[in-house]
């Protein structure tokens, strides 16, 4: 009688949209002043693509995401697409997901029911990504030597405030 062998599983290529949000913030946590363009189109292609995820399982985020998704127009209009977000990206958190109330933020004292979904979870580590980029990028424009790439990033950083304008809701306004 011999011991079976140990067949390691396939990971799996399950995404949720969480999962790609972390992601986003461990790159632009690693990017340095030579690649934050690149790391910024990379940021960007995530949050497009989470957006149209979370507009298809959440009404209530539809009106935010086609907001956002007019300013994703502008930003590929004006630094190009970024290569595909790959997986198989079908929930908006991980199955074990569930909300402890660590990623809710409310700073909107005009609203009397915080939204403690899973969407809503989605939309503040949106916004959380949005602002993130914002100010890394906003740093990398203050630290460049070069006044064109200085004007690049800076403008990657005005498109990063407009995101997070949409997913806070300002737009709607």
């Amino acid at each position: 009688m011999g011991i079976a062998p140990r067949v390691a599983e396939a990971p799996s290529t399950k995404v949720s949209a969480l999962d790609l949000i972390d992601g986003g913030v461990r790159r632009l946590d690693f990017a340095n002043q030579a690649d934050i363009l690149p790391t910024a189109q990379h940021v960007f292609a995530v949050m497009e693509t989470v957006g149209e995820l979370l507009a298809e399982a959440d009404p209530g985020s539809a009106a935010l995401a086609r907001a956002a998704r007019r300013v994703h127009k502008t930003i590929v209009r004006r630094l190009g697409r970024a290569e595909a977000v790959t997986g198989e990206i079908t929930m908006l958190a991980p199955e074990a997901f569930r909300f402890d109330g660590r990623h809710h933020r409310d700073d909107d004292s005009s609203r009397t029911t915080p939204d403690l979904t899973t969407a809503g979870a989605v939309r503040r580590r949106l916004l959380a990504l949005a602002i993130e980029l914002e100010s890394a990028l906003s740093l990398a424009a203050e630290n460049s030597r070069y006044p064109a790439y200085a004007d690049a990033v800076r403008e990657a950083a005005s498109l990063a405030h407009e995101l997070a304008l949409c997913w806070d809701g300002s737009h709607l306004a």
